[in-house]
């Protein structure tokens, strides 16, 4: 309270704050005093100003007044406390001080950090004496440039050799999905993957995104093997899957008939003869190959997916296409056909496969000891701008896109294995735009889309 101060040689007033002092009277709705006040009565903002007057009559050697001046959302400046202001504009106005605080030795502005430089350097005004704070200073001055997450290769050892040496199309298939994934999780051992939550005990309201692909799927499965509708709205009601009432009944309507209209362009197919699989292994460049192929008939390799046509997909059956061709030499009119809800691929026989499964083989090896810079879906926008414009600059700028996407949909940069072995480089230099030719030039020399109608 006031009137209880005595001298002292330094007097410190810490967190004058805009928002902290002089410090508010919050009155209560019923106090006729603060209704209708007069002269005398207590004012406690006004008890906070003058007991401020007399901390500065009590410092004999040194006043110290801090305050939060930097905003901390966005760093913008932040007055302080009313009073601090004020004798900030008297020193000014009577003790001729400079008009900015920050010129002269009225104001002193801290830094963000404790390890600054400015802390440790001579003629700046501040100084520390944390021994601890100038270690790290002295550490983030030496700090080299960012390095790469693998700088080095990891080589294999004459075990992991003979262990990757017997790859089958699933793991090429996995491996060119997401080759900075396949090289983290199986030569590292590493998952990046945030831990899957708990069940959700709120109730569907809509399908919508991965539940509605996830439900389609099973959907058609049930379509192409005859069962009857009512049963399968039954059992996904059961299950919980639907929203309730009329709306749960709707979804379902107009989901069925999504995956009724997908089925029919599955029927419309050239029919499949001798429909089988493809079991064979070959010796191909110094790795043994092995291929289990199925939904394989004279005419190639037929693949669906209720969903939209990925990068990933297409990569997959290039894949077992080439395979198809390697292990069935004779058949000249054969194609593969993938379809999904908004386009269809079909892949034109290859003459020779062997080279190109050698080929993917070879950057296979590269992957096997280090993240590679190749990503399916920015790296075929790339190879199909390239091979539209020629032009080296419009492919670049294609593949940019893709890579950091748009609003609302995050673009391939967002995956965290491209993240945590990318962040300090840029991924489409001259490795990602060398792999997007190799790997999907020969694929674009024999592949057709068709838009779904």
């Amino acid at each position: 309270l006031p009137m209880r101060t005595i001298p002292f040689r330094v007097v410190c007033l810490i967190g004058m704050n805009h928002d902290a002092y002089p410090r508010e009277s919050r009155q209560l709705t019923f106090d006729l005093i603060a209704q209708a006040p007069r002269p005398g009565d207590r004012s406690r903002r006004n008890d906070d100003k003058y007991l401020f007057l007399e901390a500065l009559l009590s410092a004999r050697g040194r006043l110290y007044i801090s305050y939060v001046g930097q905003s901390l959302q966005d760093n913008s400046p932040v007055p302080p406390s009313v009073v601090v202001s004020e004798l900030i504009d008297v020193l000014q106005a009577g003790y001729g001080l400079p008009a900015d605080p920050a010129a002269g030795r009225l104001v002193t502005r801290h830094r963000l950090q404790a390890f600054s430089a400015d802390y440790f350097q001579e003629g700046s005004g501040l100084f520390s004496y944390s021994a601890e704070d100038m270690q790290a200073c002295a550490a983030a001055s030496a700090a080299t440039s960012p390095q790469p997450f693998a700088p080095e290769a990891v080589p294999l050892t004459s075990e992991d050799a003979a262990a990757w040496s017997r790859p089958d199309l699933g793991a090429l298939a996995s491996f060119f999905g997401n080759p900075a994934k396949f090289f983290v999780r199986n030569r590292l051992g590493v998952r990046l993957e945030p831990p899957e939550g708990s069940v959700s005990d709120s109730e569907p309201f809509a399908m919508k995104g991965l539940e509605r692909f996830t439900i389609g799927s099973r959907l058609l499965e049930q379509r192409l093997s005859g069962s009857h509708p009512r049963d399968v709205f039954s059992a996904l009601r059961a299950e919980g899957r639907l929203p309730h009432g009329t709306m749960g009944e709707v979804d379902f309507r107009d989901l069925w008939a999504e995956v009724d209209r997908f089925a029919r362009r599955l029927a419309a197919l050239p029919p499949a003869s001798s429909p089988g699989a493809i079991d064979a292994q070959w010796d191909i460049a110094g790795f043994r190959l092995a291929a289990h192929v199925t939904g394989c008939s004279d005419t190639g390799c037929l693949r669906y997916r209720f969903g939209k046509l990925r990068a990933k997909d297409q990569l997959g059956l290039w894949l077992q296409h080439l395979a198809f061709c390697l292990a069935a030499p004779g058949k000249d009119e054969c194609q593969s056909v993938f379809v999904c809800t908004d386009r269809t691929l079909r892949l034109k026989r290859v003459a020779d496969s062997r080279p190109l499964l050698e080929e993917l083989l070879a950057v296979y090896r590269q992957g096997l000891e280090r993240p590679l810079c190749f990503f399916p879906k920015t790296s075929l926008a790339y190879a199909l701008a390239l091979r539209a414009s020629a032009s080296p600059r419009r492919a670049l700028g294609a593949a940019r896109a893709a890579w950091n996407g748009s609003e609302p949909h995050e673009g391939e940069s967002a995956d965290p294995y491209y993240r945590r072995c990318f962040e300090t480089i840029d991924p489409l230099g001259e490795e990602f735009q060398e792999l997007s030719r190799r790997v999907f030039g020969p694929f674009l020399d024999g592949a057709e889309w068709e838009k779904a109608a």
